[in-house]
């Protein structure tokens, strides 16, 4: 297990100067947590609440207004934390403690087989002040330090002011599994389990002295099951031995003994919140956390808006994090935020680079290696405003899979399926918005001859052909029989193995209008699968080559880019998320790219032909934007980041701009050339939209009733003010074209 292959634990230790505040409005975006809470704790005033979440991020929140005052994200060394890709598991936050005054906080981050990282925060000043490899116990009294560990038989400090940690014990003999500090901090106890799980120690020690108080070892045999969590109770009387069957153990500190719940005087029944999550119902969720006046507590609760009632948790859905009343159960406060977005899941720029189409999910729906979307949007430029809009047939379609513009920019090509799984390829005539046609096929490209357009579909399903034969359909834009097929055999398999099917998952044609490349997974016999890129000459017909990573384990190709001179090819893929690109005469691969560690789902390549951008991000995938020197072969600037997996990367102004769409709900546009983050568009389900600059200046509709973004200052962090508070300031219509350079159209 991961813990033997650390004999001491690992302490990186990132001191921060101090942030001198200044005397200006922050702007704070009301977006609740993208994924499910999976940490929290109330302020020892109880006025504040943090609740930590699956997409990595702490919020902090002002409970009497309901209002997001603090975004916290842990990073390293001033970059965001990067999962680990060997791990089948997104990094989570995993625990919150707040010192006891509340000046200071420790937001715990894992990821299955890694060592936790730690990292405490100033909360009034939101910056970071120190990164621990470890998970925190507590704080102690001073409230300067913090005690942790995790990984190993031992346990440290770290006081804030001395900025140097040091061993507090080393007396656990098994590896701690998990630390807790008494509500006083005068008691520390230690979970300590063999990497077999079959033996584990429990350790109470004093935090003053660090002298043993008790130890107890349990075994298959013992009377308690095995130990899943150890904890003190509300008042800190007694320690507490969950075990994963429901019972629990209770040592007595006053009486030094363990005693049975029933001679328990004065404690809470259930004792602890994690007791409290045993005896609760299938509609509400860990976590669970009473607050400090013991009147309330907050949990996941599966909430139906329009019966206002609490229901089972559907597989699909996000829980509802909520305060409630302790004695009644009544909804206090609802943590969503109030900024729910629209995944923005594919970008396409029209020719004359005057519109960028974007695809927007409302439900968030994940199918397959694509994302199931409902919605396309036409943003001018010029002004920064969405101006055409196209709805998915909610009767026929059940969702948009891809799209992509002809390249004479007057049709749109949309990849959808009904509610019976059936493919097609509807074509959308952009300046009507009317249906032109409609062809078989589940991916298309399109290129132009003449003054004539056609369209390329893979009409045979998912699964092209057996055999390793692929065999596309190519249609008159407007006709209903195919002109000719486009068709291909895979060379045969080292030592005469068999291709059983091709899957064409994207295509890409070439700008010159020559080339047609299939992002294709090929299923071979024994359970052999890879992923492969084919190659065809439009013109002729004729199939060139397939392309592939030296070690043939190109997983699944989940992004294709040409060059703008048709010479190079990219092609990023998913699983490792690896890049490679070829150079497209000859097919030679020119060079592989690491950097991703997982889905590569975008790639371009500049006009420039040294530089490329790729985007990445899935469960576990790291959602950056990463900027690479071709010549070099090494990234030429650091990375960008969303706070969920970036779908599509676009140019913009020649190439000195770029644009990329995320699940997170948003555009950043960023310098090209200096990777410096311009702005971020965000669009939102109800239908309105909020362009914010990382100086304050934004742009939305109707800013007085805006309620996704709210203003704190640095002498009040937790008091959220209206936007219109100081909107006369940073209001700045037409922000977009203002921030990428482009020329605003009269009346900006």
């Amino acid at each position: 297990m991961l813990r033997r292959m650390f004999t001491t634990i690992l302490l990186v230790l990132a001191i921060l100067p101090a942030a001198l505040p200044e005397d200006k409005p922050e702007p704070v975006i009301q977006r609740g947590h993208l994924k499910d809470v999976s940490a929290v704790a109330f302020s020892p005033d109880g006025r504040l609440l943090m609740t930590g979440g699956d997409d990595n991020a702490a919020l902090l929140w002002d409970l009497e207004s309901g209002k997001i005052v603090g975004r916290f994200t842990g990073s390293k060394d001033g970059e965001d934390i990067v999962p680990d890709p060997s791990s089948g598991q997104s990094i989570y936050i995993s625990r919150i403690i707040f010192s006891p005054a509340g000046r200071h906080v420790a937001t715990c981050s894992r990821q299955w087989r890694s060592l936790p990282d730690t990292y405490i925060w100033d909360v009034y000043e939101k910056r970071e002040l120190a990164h621990i490899k470890g998970e925190p116990a507590g704080w102690l009294p001073d409230g300067r330090t913090v005690i942790f560990g995790i990984g190993e038989k031992k346990a440290y400090r770290l006081d804030l002011e001395k900025k140097q940690p040091s061993l507090y014990f080393e007396g656990q003999a098994q590896d701690i599994e998990e630390l807790v500090l008494s509500p006083s901090g005068d008691y520390l106890l230690s979970l300590g389990d063999r990497n077999d799980r079959r033996e584990q120690d429990v350790l109470l020690c004093e935090t003053a002295s660090g002298r043993e108080l008790w130890r107890y070892a349990l075994k298959s045999s013992n009377e308690i099951g095995r130990v899943n969590h150890i904890d003190f109770n509300a008042d800190g009387k007694f320690a507490l031995l969950l075990a994963g069957d429901g019972s629990v153990m209770y040592y007595d500190l006053s009486q030094k003994a363990v005693v049975p719940m029933s001679s328990v005087s004065g404690a809470p029944r259930p004792a602890s919140p994690r007791v409290l999550e045993q005896k609760l119902g299938d509609q509400i969720f860990p976590p669970i956390v009473i607050s400090p006046d013991g009147k309330s507590f907050f949990a996941n609760r599966s909430w139906d808006e329009a019966s206002g009632a609490y229901i089972n948790r559907k597989s699909d859905s996000l829980l509802t994090p909520q305060v409630c009343d302790l004695a009644t159960g009544r909804l206090l406060h609802s943590l969503s935020g109030s900024f729910p977005v629209q995944e923005v899941q594919k970008i396409a720029l029209s020719p004359d680079g005057k519109m960028l189409f974007l695809a927007v999910g409302r439900n968030g729906r994940y199918a397959g290696d694509t994302y199931s979307g409902n919605t396309l949007l036409g943003l001018d430029l010029g002004t920064g405003r969405v101006i055409q809009k196209i709805e998915a047939d909610e009767e026929k379609a059940d969702g948009l899979n891809e799209f992509s513009l002809t390249p004479d920019g007057k049709h749109i090509l949309l990849s959808m399926r009904d509610y019976n799984d059936h493919e097609f390829i509807k074509i959308i005539d952009i300046k009507s918005g009317n249906t032109l046609n409609t062809l078989p096929g589940r991916h298309a490209a399109s290129y132009q001859s003449g003054e004539s357009v056609f369209v390329i579909s893979d009409t045979q399903g998912e699964r092209v052909e057996f055999n390793g034969q692929a065999r596309f359909s190519v249609w008159k834009i407007d006709s209903q029989k195919p002109e000719r097929t486009l068709e291909g055999k895979r060379p045969p398999l080292e030592g005469g193995r068999a291709t059983f099917a091709i899957e064409v998952r994207n295509f890409a044609v070439s700008p010159d209008q020559k080339y047609l490349a299939a992002g294709c997974f090929i299923l071979g016999d024994q359970g052999a699968h890879w992923g492969e890129v084919f190659l065809w000459d439009i013109p002729t017909g004729k199939y060139l080559k397939n392309m592939n990573f030296p070690d043939d384990y190109m997983y699944v190709p989940a992004s294709l880019a040409f060059s703008p001179d048709s010479k190079r090819l990219a092609a990023g893929e998913l699983s490792r998320g690896m890049i490679g690109l070829w150079d497209v005469e000859s097919g030679k691969l020119l060079g592989e790219f690491a950097g991703h560690n997982d889905h590569a789902n975008a790639v371009i390549l500049g006009p420039d032909g040294r530089q490329m951008i790729t985007g990445g991000g899935h469960y576990r995938g790291d959602k950056t934007i990463r900027f690479w020197d071709l010549e070099t072969g090494k990234e030429a600037l650091p990375p960008l980041k969303h706070a969920d997996a970036v779908m599509d990367l676009a140019y913009l102004r020649g190439g000195k701009i770029g644009v990329s769409a995320s699940l997170d709900g948003s555009l950043m546009f960023f310098n090209a050339q200096t990777g410096k983050e311009l702005g971020r568009l965000f669009i939102l389900a109800d239908g309105n939209w909020l362009a914010l600059a990382p100086d304050g200046r934004f742009d939305t509709a109707g800013p007085d009733d805006f309620q996704g973004l709210c203003w704190t200052l640095p002498d009040a962090p937790f008091t959220p003010l209206p936007l219109k508070t100081y909107a006369k300031d940073y209001f700045t219509p037409g922000l977009i074209p203002l921030l990428i350079g482009e020329p605003r159209k009269s009346g900006q």
